[in-house]
This record gives structure tokens, C-alpha cells and sequence, in this order.
């Protein structure tokens, strides 16, 4: 037999056996091609979604509420930068803003003092957890170096069914101040800081209506500054105004707690005196006319003295409150028809 006769049954099985191996190794490759493909794309999954998260935290730090995400459990797992400075502002010495800690449970850790606003807190923060309620919002007030910080808390469910809620505080204490000066300028004279006739008239009405269903005692003094025109005239509206700033000082120095004092228009005075007899309001009415005498005005680098008239009416049965009102009005003619400087019942 030939040489190649010999060798063609190995040539064909060297042949087939490398095809196979060839084949084989092909596949291997095409199955680790396929895995360092799904690799590469889980690290780039990863990437975006370490960016995503980088973004967020940014977008999180730049808002100037404090915010924190809540677990279902109430465990914080994250927070933004304002949470921190926020946590650390009231003597918090985590530095992380308490994450992986129960909120609820560092709220009850306040002092006494707030435990009414906790549990309110924490009833509120308990439904939104449990699916009860989908947002809960709560108002508060802390002390701070400034004077007392308000903040307006809230608490949202998140949309992506995980059962974890976003927590936030916002300061609100501008708003809070401008909604005091509003309440301010509706029920206050600007000038003196006294009653205006509006809150006059509210809690007038009140104690008249309870003195005449318990038949207390109950009156009123009227008051004018004597001369005020040439008071005005003499020192100018600015030097008016100080001596009617003065004479409001005056009611409330000797007034007494309960007492009602308005400035009732122009240079006139009304205060409503509860559970008060004739007798009584004339005293009251001649410690104010004294002290209102002895009073010294400051004024450009002077003073400015004053005197008053006072009318006083008390309260008889089935009286209404501008029916007493007249009387004490009446007295105060009087009082100005008699010489000014003096009382008049």
C-alpha cells in the first residue's frame, strides 16, 4: 500500500477532530463576547445609575429645605446637605443627619417640653408609613440665637410604590412675622400700640354682654388731651405725636390687667374697665389724670407736658355699649366745659 493511502484515515480524523475543537472554541468565545458585553453594560447600568444618584443628591443639596427620604419602616437612609447643617444647628453631633436611624425615635428623644408636638408629629408621620393618609403636614416652632424659628414640616408618600416617604422642613419664620405684623396693623393703632376701635368694640361687646347676664359692675373712661391743637401748633405734628405716644404709656402704666385701652381717634382715649364700679373708675380716672400731669415728654432736646380730661360712665341695666359710650362722652364735656385737667362722672 502507498504512503498516502496510510496516512489519509488519520488526515480525516486530525480533520474532523480540529473542526470540532475549532467549533467549540468558537462558541467559547462567542459565550464569554456575550458575557463581557452584558458586563460592560451592567457596569455601565451601575454608572448611570451612581450619576443619577450623584445628580440627585446635588439637585437635593441645592434646595434650601431640609429633606430627608424615610424608609417604610421610618428609617432615614438618605438626606441632603440643609438636613445636616439643620441636625447640627440643634446640637446634633451626626455628622451623617442620622442615617439609618428611626426618625420617630429621634423625635421622642426631644425634651418634655415638646413631647405634645411629638406625638403629633409622630401620629401624623405613623399614617403616611401606613398607607393611611398620603401627606401629613405639621407647624412648629424652635428657640434659635435669633429669637423663635418656625418651620412647616412635611411628610409625602413617594410615587415609585417602595412605601419609603420624603420628609421636609421648611423655615417659614419670615412668613410667620409678616403674618404677626398683619394681625398687628388690623388690630392696633400704629401709632401708640394701642387697641384700635375695631378691637374696642369686639371686646367691649363681650364683657358688656357677660355684665349684664351676671349682673357685674362694669365702666368706661373717655379721654382727651387738653389743648392738643397748640400742643401741635407749638412743638409740630411730630412733637403731637410723641406727647399722644406718651399719654398711651400713661394708660398702660396705670392700668390694670384686664383692663381695655384704645385709641379711639385723633387726641381721644377710651379704656373699658371690667367688673369696675362708678366709685372705682373714678379713682382709676384721677391716678391717670396725676400721672398724665406729672408726665414728661422728650422732644428735641426738651420736654413737652400735658394734661387730660377724663369722662367716666359705668354700665346700668339694659345699657348698650354706645349708649355707655355717650355718657362717658357727656362726662368728658363736662370735665373740658369745667376747666380741662379734671374728672367727670
Amino acid at each position: 500500500m502507498g504512503t498516502d493511502h496510510l496516512i489519509a484515515h488519520f488526515e480525516r480524523r486530525f480533520l474532523y477532530a480540529t473542526s470540532i475543537l475549532a467549533l467549540l472554541l468558537s462558541l467559547l468565545m462567542a459565550v464569554m463576547l456575550a458575557q463581557l458585553r452584558a458586563i460592560t453594560r451592567s457596569a455601565q447600568a451601575h454608572e448611570r445609575i451612581r450619576q443619577s444618584q450623584q445628580s440627585t443628591q446635588a439637585v437635593l443639596n441645592s434646595v434650601s429645605l431640609a429633606i430627608a427620604i424615610l424608609s417604610s419602616q421610618g428609617v432615614i437612609v438618605s438626606v441632603n446637605a440643609a438636613w445636616r447643617r439643620l441636625a447640627q444647628e440643634y446640637g446634633s453631633k451626626d455628622a451623617d443627619g442620622f442615617v439609618g436611624q428611626n426618625y420617630l425615635a429621634i423625635c421622642y428623644s426631644a425634651q418634655d417640653e415638646t413631647m405634645e408636638r411629638v406625638d403629633s408629629l409622630a401620629e401624623g408621620l405613623s399614617a403616611v408609613l401606613a398607607g393611611k393618609r398620603l401627606a401629613f403636614e405639621h407647624i412648629y416652632s424652635l428657640p434659635g440665637s435669633e429669637g423663635e424659628r418656625w418651620y412647616r414640616m412635611k411628610v409625602l408618600t413617594m410615587s415609585d410604590n417602595s412605601g419609603r416617604v420624603v420628609v421636609s422642613h421648611e423655615l417659614i419664620t419670615a412668613l410667620k412675622r409678616a403674618e404677626a405684623a398683619l394681625r398687628t396693623a388690623a388690630y392696633t393703632d400704629h401709632l401708640t400700640g394701642l387697641n384700635n376701635r375695631r378691637v374696642l368694640s369686639e371686646a367691649a361687646e363681650r364683657h358688656l354682654a357677660n355684665a349684664h347676664r351676671h349682673q357685674l359692675p362694669l365702666s368706661v373712661m373717655m379721654l382727651d388731651c387738653d389743648h392738643f391743637k397748640q400742643i401741635n401748633d407749638t412743638f409740630g405734628h411730630a412733637g403731637g405725636d410723641e406727647v399722644l405716644r406718651s399719654l398711651a404709656q400713661v394708660m398702660r402704666d396705670t392700668s390694670r390687667t384686664g383692663d381695655i385701652l384704645a385709641r379711639f381717634g385723633g387726641e381721644e382715649f377710651v379704656a373699658v374697665l371690667p367688673h369696675t364700679t362708678s366709685e372705682g373708675a373714678a379713682a382709676l380716672a384721677e391716678r391717670l389724670r396725676q400721672a398724665g400731669e406729672h408726665a414728661l415728654t422728650p422732644h428735641e432736646g426738651s420736654h413737652i407736658t400735658f394734661t387730660v380730661s377724663i369722662g367716666v360712665a359705668s354700665l346700668q341695666p339694659g345699657m348698650s355699649f354706645g349708649e355707655l359710650l355717650k355718657h362717658a362722652d357727656d362726662a368728658l364735656y363736662r370735665a373740658k366745659a369745667n376747666g380741662r385737667n379734671r374728672v367727670a362722672t
